[in-house]
């Protein structure tokens, strides 16, 4: 007889558990589609080729996470100070010069725009998803600037280009 009690017991619990999480994720749901937040963006919302309703806020707004905008670097011995031999970077070499891009820092700015030699490039990383690409930043002219969305797809951060308001997923 006990045992049943503690069976009945808990299996009311776990139904209570799984109530108050739909309960949860029907409120996140509800809450009004990104793409209605318009007036932030100069974005024709209606050309799209992402279905709308799986737009998600991503938690802070529009550049509610920053960029780095032509970061500074310092050498291998000063790095050596604060980053571990084993950390987690994104490397690059262009035109005889190598960089890397600490995932730490990726984590709180998840795009930097920067310049190697000639060549314009933007790395992005999506935490959620640890998703590291680099982008040419040469698709138009003038050379585009990314930035931080503040929306998601499939958890998968959006980017932005700052001279078209365009969005595009980084993957």
């Amino acid at each position: 007889m006990r045992m049943r009690i503690i069976v009945y017991t808990a299996a009311a619990l776990l139904i209570v558990c799984i109530a108050y999480v739909a309960q949860i994720w029907m409120e996140i749901r509800s809450v009004e589609p990104v793409y209605a937040r318009a007036s932030q963006w100069r974005t024709d919302m209606d050309k799209r080729s992402i279905p709308a309703e799986e737009l998600m806020s991503g938690g802070p707004g529009k550049d509610g996470i920053p960029s780095i905008d032509d970061p500074e670097f310092v050498s291998i011995t000063q790095a050596g100070t604060w980053i571990d031999g084993a950390e987690p970077v994104i490397s690059l070499r262009i035109e005889g010069q190598s960089r890397a891009y600490p995932l730490q820092i990726l984590n709180w700015h998840e795009i930097v725009n920067d310049r190697i030699g000639q060549v314009p490039v933007s790395i992005t990383y999506c935490p959620l998803c640890n998703i590291g690409i680099v982008f040419d930043r040469r698709i138009t002219n003038p050379v585009l600037s990314f930035g931080v969305s503040g929306v998601l797809i499939r958890s998968d951060t959006l980017i932005y280009a700052d001279q078209t308001a365009s969005w595009g997923q980084q993957f």
